[in-house]
């Protein structure tokens, strides 16, 4: 039996590996750090659009930082135009970001999904991954650790297989 609290959502479509939510919600497994999603647009979905309403990482984040967002939602189709908000943005290549914006750039926490399925889950600032962060790679290895102007400057990396002592 699995039981999960959707929030915002009217319909919804359920698979063996995936749960496919419409007119709302989504929800995206992953066997090294489960993550839900939860979305109050749908444009997405449909892949009709660059501009996407705000995304929560509903693990990462408390029930009241949920309800009590600081930052307002990311409005408007330009990035240029999202300044000190919260929103998702799917770039023409197929990467994809959820996070804080300031003046246009990733700032702040965020999770940034590349087209192949990559992801970096972590802080950014000017644009680029800075601070902590993990990278999940597509072979199941995974990187914990510091970054610097974008690039790895150390901390722990585990192969496909190993797990994360627990926090």
């Amino acid at each position: 039996m699995c039981a999960m609290t959707f929030y915002n959502c009217h319909h919804f479509v359920l698979t063996i590996s995936t749960v496919a939510l419409l007119a709302g919600c989504s929800y995206v497994p992953d066997r090294l750090n489960p993550i839900e999603w939860a979305n109050t647009g749908y444009d997405w979905l449909m892949g009709q659009d660059d501009y996407y309403d705000v995304e929560l990482n509903l693990r990462e984040t408390s029930k009241q930082e949920r309800d009590v967002s600081a930052l307002p939602k990311c409005l408007g189709s330009s990035l240029i135009e999202w300044h000190d908000c919260e929103g998702a943005y799917t770039f023409r290549n197929g990467d994809h970001y959820v996070g804080k914006w300031e003046n246009g750039k990733r700032t702040g926490r965020g999770t940034y999904t590349w087209a192949d399925g990559e992801k970096y889950v972590g802080e950014f600032r000017d644009g680029t991954k800075n601070g902590q962060g993990t990278v999940y790679f597509t072979d199941g290895e995974l990187w914990v650790g510091q970054f610097r102007d974008g690039k790895w400057v150390g901390g722990e990396k585990y192969a496909a297989g190993e797990m994360p002592p627990a926090r």
